[in-house]
């Protein structure tokens, strides 16, 4: 439990800084590795579904290219058309909708991928606030059995 929660502590440092900013080298081999997951499940079962749910994985990563690698797009969309479908550009909730509208593309993308890992370090120092205030007072208790335990009956 200790590793799992030491693993969760390192991941939530990377929140703030520029892990969300990709490399076209790193932006070309998260195609890569998409094409090949997609290509070692249709080795595995090649029906209507299964290219259904690659589209649906197409779909889901072009946040990653979206504005910032029309070249990438393309390769995608010619993708998608090998599996009989198409891909639309991403589509953002209300909450993102109107930063995009106030502020563009870049900071709507930016905010879509940083802000759920800020909420989650924000859940987390609340939770350790009241964990503090929860068991504030125990500790003077058990200090206090120590030196005077025959009050304590």
């Amino acid at each position: 439990m200790a590793r799992f929660l030491r693993v969760v502590s390192v991941r939530s440092k990377l929140v703030g800084s520029r892990a969300w900013q990709r490399s076209h080298a790193q932006l070309e081999a998260l195609l890569q590795s998409t094409v090949r997951c997609i290509e070692h499940y249709r080795k595995l079962e090649d029906s209507e579904k299964s290219r259904a749910a690659c589209l649906a994985f197409l779909q889901s990563r072009l946040i990653f290219f979206y504005p910032d690698s029309p070249h990438i797009e393309k390769q995608m969309c010619a993708l998608a058309k090998e599996l009989d479908g198409a891909i639309s550009p991403p589509t953002l909730t209300w909450k993102y909708r109107y930063i995009k509208a106030a502020f563009g593309w870049p900071v709507a993308k930016r905010c879509k991928i940083v802000l759920p890992g800020l909420r989650h370090r924000v859940e987390q120092s609340w939770d350790h606030v009241n964990a503090r205030h929860a068991n504030f007072g125990k500790f003077d208790y058990f200090i206090d059995l120590l030196h005077h335990p025959d009050q304590f009956d």
